[in-house]
């Protein structure tokens, strides 16, 4: 199935939808194909941002992380990826986690106090 198909019937539109179908060129491999629709979903439906987890050498998540950071910076979406194996602490993760969390809430209230000022 080409990625294309896919999201036929995807709710966006506008400069988000633009930028997508520009990544979504390409004939990607249905793993790839489908996360990318998820990403698609996550989008329209306004959250603010994803965790992605990967394991490490694994290639469909390679190839999905290297257009996760082109939609993370061509849209402005904050997408923290951690990659992990047998040896990564688990301090690590947590303390990236917190703060990407903070990152997420510091967003979402500039969003808020922007939008009260108009």
């Amino acid at each position: 199935m080409l990625p294309a198909e896919l999201l036929k019937n995807q709710d966006l539109s506008g400069a988000k939808r633009e930028t997508l179908d520009k990544i979504f060129q390409n004939d990607y491999g249905v793993f790839t194909s489908l996360e990318l629709l998820k990403l698609y979903r996550y989008i329209s439906r306004g959250y603010d941002g994803i965790l992605f987890l990967s394991p490490l050498e694994c290639n469909p998540n390679d190839a999905l992380r290297n257009l996760l950071s082109r939609v993370q910076c061509e849209l402005d979406f904050p997408i923290l990826s951690l990659v992990f194996d047998e040896h990564t602490s688990p301090t690590g993760i947590v303390a990236r986690i917190e703060a990407f969390v903070d990152l997420l809430n510091k967003r979402k209230m500039l969003k808020i106090s922007s939008t009260a000022s108009l």
